[in-house]
């Protein structure tokens, strides 16, 4: 195997590394936790009409401080007319594993820690990319719930009524989507293919000698030098943990 080939192999198994680490399995936990704005939207499902305007609200999520196994939160409508805060709700979040567990709601004067479960998720990821959970909604009225995330900055909650055989059920639609600041970049994110061409380049010139010392032309020193250079870029990509904001 020559040296080029060599190199090649270091830098697509530090790239698949890469990608592995880049990509982990769906967290609801991770995903969940933010600031997100949401419009209710009510649907007559057999007619297809809209039965209201669309009440629009707010999420604020973030980690429990004496758990960590929990989302606590609020949740609040905003009046049409003024934009002042209404219907404002506890929020408790309480997780099994990072995409299973208990979603609890209670008035503000309220404890949430004692509720019930507005609704249980299970999330599964599809193989569109898309992920679900779907079960009992536990509200005013008997529902079934879907909620389906299909990016990582917007939801949509289906909540459909259970009616009598022969009534137009109802849907009432939660469109969720994040409210982004703006998007960071890990330093790895923004400067990793300039490091690993950057680093094939000096392999190769360390190899053919141009940069001094001897040639490398025995196999076992081309693979200490592909080691080390992997062991190199993979201490540069855990040194540089700052995040960068991209412009």
């Amino acid at each position: 195997m020559t040296a080029t080939n060599l190199v090649f192999l270091a830098i697509a198994l530090l790239a698949a590394t890469v990608q592995s680490e880049a990509t982990p399995p769906f967290s609801f936990y991770d995903f969940f936790k933010g600031e997100w704005d949401v419009q209710r939207v009510a649907v007559a499902l057999k007619s297809g009409e809209t039965t209201s305007d669309g009440t629009k609200g707010h999420y604020s999520i973030q980690p429990d401080d004496t758990s960590e196994t929990s989302l606590i939160g609020k949740y609040h409508d905003s009046d049409p007319e003024t934009g002042e805060v209404v219907n404002e709700m506890s929020l408790q979040i309480d997780f099994t594993d990072k995409s299973s567990g208990a979603f609890k709601t209670a008035p503000i004067s309220e404890s949430v820690m004692d509720a019930d479960p507005l609704f249980n998720f299970e999330f599964n990821e599809q193989n569109n990319g898309a992920v679900l959970s779907h079960g009992e909604w536990n509200g005013a009225d008997e529902a079934f719930y879907q909620f389906q995330i299909s990016s990582k900055d917007m939801f949509t909650i289906t909540v459909t009524k259970k009616v009598e055989a022969g009534k137009d059920p109802e849907a009432t639609l939660y469109l969720g989507k994040r409210i982004v600041k703006h998007q960071e970049l890990t330093f790895y994110q923004k400067y990793g293919t300039y490091m690993l061409v950057g680093g094939f380049l000096v392999m190769r010139l360390l190899g053919s000698g141009v940069l001094g010392g001897p040639k490398v032309t025995s196999f076992a020193m081309k693979l200490q030098q592909i080691t080390k250079l992997r062991k190199v870029l993979r201490m540069m990509m855990s040194s540089f943990t700052l995040k960068f904001v991209s412009p």
